[in-house]
């Protein structure tokens, strides 16, 4: 079933800059998981989750460099009150 949104299934750029190149691709329903991984010269991350998560959702993050992965747990929250009060502290001043 295809839900219309009202917003660009699929997007992608190619981004250039002085000392190389940097592309990426976003689609809102390519999938029904949300995932980002970024890639470098020396290995990626990968993020599961990366937006909206719900509060009691684990937020995990693997590092990938030379053979080896890392894996980083962050605590579950709620992301949107900690953006919230970081832009306030940020802008009060």
């Amino acid at each position: 079933m295809t839900r219309s949104l009202k917003v660009d299934r699929l997007a992608s750029s190619i981004l250039e800059f002085e000392n190389g190149i940097a592309s990426f691709m976003c689609s809102t329903q390519l999938d029904h998981r949300q995932r980002a991984i970024i890639y470098g010269t020396k290995g990626y991350i990968e993020l599961n989750i990366p937006f909206n998560a719900g509060n009691e959702t684990l937020r995990k993050m693997w590092i990938h460099k030379g053979g080896e992965v890392e894996t980083i747990i962050f605590d579950k929250c709620d992301q949107y009150i900690l953006q919230g009060g970081r832009f306030l502290k940020s802008n009060s001043g």
